[in-house]
């Protein structure tokens, strides 16, 4: 008893002196000798008595307001808090708050809920504690209770910054202040402001891990707890993830809105799962909640992006303009599906239809319709509309730009991608790594590699990080140029800076070694893919079929033709065009007019190069009449010959003892021509 009176004597002691010292220094001295160095002995001495007083035994809690020891730290923590509120001069709140961080725990937790009418006070005083070197962690219960100091007040944005900051930098306590929450049995507002924190800084496993443990505690989330959760499992394309936590809310009789149904309609439609999304709209309505113009916007989208353009176009008619106002977006979903089709006729109607509903074209839509001119190879009509889109007062931007390079280079108009690259940068656009990209494929498609990997370095220098699609269209350019060895070292760059090859890489590669005759090597690519859980598109199956059957290998060609089909690839023209064209060469001319047909009943339309190897076959086996009705067909169908097929058909007529005139055929030039000796396109292996 003795030894306790001495110590508290001792404890007073300290206290009333350092105040009277702090009181004394702070009226005595001149503005040039401020009372650091007595507040800090202050908090020094408070830490070390309430230390002592710990060590000795002494287990009241300061939460215990009614003791006569409570009563005095009640005090302390009072003249803390009146001492940071009044800030007094020269004394930074910072140099308090540094000095705070020694007392005990308990203390600390006194000093925050004391400072609880100044919430920005208390985050600084908590962050600060954080920060403090070698400070320990401080216990859930603190963690709680900022939240809730933060939740009782309108928090403004640099706020929500410093909470965040301290949420989050202790985030292996995460799991201990959960179930601090849980166990006061606090609001679901309370936990809904640290999924709030949690969303926010994307730390998604933490935001579920809340949600599913409020719903097993009996705690209803908000609705809108549960839409952020949905929104950032959307983000990262986890939808089954999504669809869980949609079913956790059915289960729960949480009542939910159009929101949360157009967050789900849209992590559906950006997976490809189209049924699925229709099925969900279907339920909406089932359950009273009547889509919206987003709602119609975003299955719109979707359809338009799997290249269902008759539905979404139904569904725009029918739906959204019957039953709702379309808004620009809508317009601008469904050009961009038109002008994705290549059906840029109806893709400037809708945008001249956006004028009659008093809706005003934007920088989008502009962009949309001169992507699909880009597209199709009319750069006429695309610099018509860069021009159009200047003089209604809207500027072209980087995707404006990144689109015409991109065209004209595909061209091989290099010189005019050049000029509109300067002017981009001269504008002030900065250009990104798609710019430099697709100003690469081009310098690539003209074989000029040398100023390929000048832009590449540029591109570097400026601070952009190459991607795999800019390796992708150096190594195509290195391919076709014949430089395999060049290739591969730029794949080993590729794979040291952390990039994964994927399935356009490996086609590249596959498809070099095809050209070289190396079909073994092609083959070991193809399974090396695979093994590496890289699904084979279209283009790779047609460059490994093309290769067998230029061969004359039409078994493994066919092999590998009905694997794509029963992988659910489905054949393009290219695809028929190689199987044909191997067939022809091996004289199967009957079993080529068999795929010659199919095709046309699967949908596929065949080009000039089908018909290019049809025709030579026929002139070849002397069967002029029908090598003739082929060319017939190609100008009724106005698909332009070329010289190739000129020649096969002036040969053919020669060998026959016919000539040309009287063939009753149109003049063509007989210079040789520009595709390869085959007849057939090079496949491309961009994807």
């Amino acid at each position: 008893m003795v030894k306790k009176r001495k110590r508290r004597f001792f404890f007073c002691k300290s206290v009333m002196l350092n105040r009277w010292l702090f009181s004394a220094a702070a009226t005595k001295f001149s503005t040039t000798f401020r009372p650091k160095y007595c507040m800090v002995c202050t908090f020094k001495t408070l830490s070390s008595q309430f230390q002592i007083r710990k060590k000795a035994g002494d287990e009241e809690k300061i939460s215990h307001i009614g003791d006569e020891d409570s009563n005095e730290e009640q005090q302390v923590v009072d003249d803390i808090w009146k001492t940071l509120k009044e800030k007094p001069p020269g004394l930074a709140q910072e140099t308090i708050l540094i000095h705070i961080v020694s007392l005990n725990p308990s203390l600390a937790l006194r000093v925050l809920v004391r400072i609880s009418e100044d919430p920005r006070l208390a985050v600084r005083l908590f962050w600060w504690k954080l920060k403090e070197s070698g400070s320990k962690l401080p216990t859930p219960s603190v963690y709680v209770n900022l939240l809730k100091i933060l939740y009782k007040v309108e928090l403004d944005r640099s706020m929500h910054c410093d909470t965040e900051g301290i949420i989050i930098d202790r985030t292996q306590s995460c799991h201990d202040v959960l179930e601090s929450l849980i166990n006061e049995e606090s609001t679901s507002e309370l936990l809904g402001l640290l999924i709030w924190i949690f969303t926010k800084q994307g730390l998604i496993e933490e935001s579920v891990r809340v949600i599913n443990r409020m719903i097993s505690a009996g705690i209803m989330p908000s609705e809108r707890s549960c839409y952020r959760v949905l929104n950032a499992l959307r983000d990262s394309e986890q939808v089954e993830r999504a669809w869980e936590i949609y079913d956790k809310m059915l289960k729960s009789g949480i009542e939910l809105s159009v929101m949360t149904y157009n967050t789900m309609l849209d992590a559906f439609c950006k997976s490809g799962n189209l049924s699925e999304a229709l099925s969900l709209v279907d339920d909406m309505q089932g359950r009273r909640v009547f889509p919206t113009v987003t709602t119609y916007n975003i299955l719109i989208y979707g359809l338009c992006r799997m290249g269902n353009i008759l539905e979404a176009r139904k569904l725009f008619d029918e739906k959204l303009k019957r039953d709702l106002v379309p808004d620009v977006f809508s317009y601008n979903v469904i050009i961009y599906g038109y002008s994705k089709e290549g059906n840029m006729t109806e893709a400037l109607k809708l945008r001249d239809e956006m004028g009659s509903q008093r809706l005003a074209p934007t920088a989008i839509t502009y962009n949309t319709l001169i992507d699909g001119f880009c597209g199709k190879g009319d750069m006429e009509e695309a610099d018509k509309l860069k021009l159009e889109m200047i003089d209604i007062g809207l500027c072209p931007d980087q995707f404006t730009y990144t689109s015409l390079i991109s065209g004209y280079c595909r061209r091989h108009n290099v010189i005019v991608a050049e000029q509109l690259f300067r002017e981009m940068v001269d504008r002030g656009l900065i250009p990104d790594c798609f710019t430099y990209t697709a100003f690469m494929d081009g310098m690539c498609k003209t074989g000029n590699m040398k100023e390929a990997f000048k832009l590449r370095d540029e591109m570097v220098a400026r601070g952009l990080v190459p991607t795999v699609v800019t390796y992708n269209v150096l190594i195509d350019g290195l391919c076709k140029s014949g430089d395999v060895k060049g290739a591969y070292m730029l794949l080993s760059e590729m794979e040291s800076s952390g990039l994964v090859p994927d399935k356009v890489t490996f086609t590249e590669l596959i498809d070099a070694h095809r050209k070289t005759g190396n079909l073994q090597r092609a083959r070991e690519l193809f399974r090396e893919m695979q093994e590496r859980g890289l699904d084979p598109s279209c283009v790779t199956y047609s460059t490994l079929i093309h290769g067998q059957g230029k061969e004359g290998k039409m078994k493994v060609a066919f092999k590998l033709f009905y694997e794509m089909i029963e992988n659910g690839i489905a054949p393009n023209v290219v695809t028929y065009n190689a199987l044909i064209h191997g067939l022809c060469k091996e004289g199967d001319i009957k079993q080529a007019y068999s795929i010659f047909n199919e095709m046309q009943e699967k949908g596929v339309t065949p080009n000039k190069y089908t018909y290019i190897s049809l025709i030579a076959a026929n002139c070849k086996r002397g069967n002029l009449k029908k090598a003739k009705m082929l060319y017939k067909v190609m100008n009724e169908k106005c698909i332009q010959p070329n010289n190739y097929t000129h020649s096969a058909l002036v040969k053919g007529f020669c060998n026959d003892g016919k000539s040309w005139e009287r063939s009753g055929l149109p003049n063509g030039t007989l210079a040789k021509d520009t595709v390869n000796e085959d007849g057939i396109k090079e496949i491309s292996t961009s994807s």
